[in-house]
């Protein structure tokens, strides 16, 4: 691990791969082999190749264990790959086992997975002090926005229903809305935001 360590760092990624190769070669159990070589091929430029990606990160936990920070960017990949049911089902394990402090806030900033992510877009659901609960036909569930993931121009007109664009990124209970802007006067939904909608009237016939 050591090693391709010091090829990352210098840029040979193919001497990279070789060696990581060669740990689950001797040792296809090895976990933390796994581990490196799934994070390998997520920041291998263009294009994913998902089976790999998802086979490595599955193999380098085990049930019931405390690795939380595989599961994390298994269930952010998921995401990123439009598996939403199977990243649901992974953020709700971490939610549910990890410690209390592990991964309460999202980054601040991108990393090799939600630098790919597109913008969505969606509606303001709810409204508290200091934060907010957006829908969008991108995630089942309720995605969290702070404040500060506003800009201050906007933040103070913000209110329920209104129409809004964003990014994600990600903490232990799944996506958190970034870079949240409200959509112009005038705006007409595209294909993708019909979509969407139709997707929250079906959730409203539904409850």
């Amino acid at each position: 691990m050591r090693i391709s360590k010091i090829h990352a760092k210098a840029g040979r990624r193919d001497a990279q791969k070789a060696v990581l190769d060669e740990a689950l070669a001797r040792d296809p159990e090895d976990k933390a082999a796994h581990f490196a070589m799934a994070m390998y091929l997520i920041e291998a430029g263009d294009g994913w190749d998902r089976q790999g990606v998802i086979h490595h990160l599955s193999a380098s936990f085990q049930v019931n264990d405390s690795a939380f920070e595989e599961r994390y960017i298994l269930a952010r990949f998921f995401f990123a790959i439009g598996e939403i049911e199977r990243a649901v089902e992974m953020f709700a394990e971490i939610d549910r086992r990890a410690p209390k402090d592990f991964r309460r806030f999202a980054p601040k900033k991108d990393n090799e997975l939600t630098a790919r992510l597109e913008n969505y877009s969606g509606t303001v659901d709810a409204a508290q002090a200091g934060y907010f609960f957006l829908r969008s036909g991108a995630y089942p569930k309720r995605i969290f926005a702070h404040r500060s993931a506003f800009e201050e121009t906007e933040v103070d007109e913000i209110e329920i229903g209104q129409q809004v664009f964003f990014r994600l990124r990600f903490n232990r209970q799944g996506p958190v809305a970034v870079s949240v802007h409200l959509k112009p006067s005038g705006w007409e939904p595209s294909v993708m935001d019909l979509d969407e909608v139709e997707a929250e009237l079906g959730d409203i016939l539904v409850q």
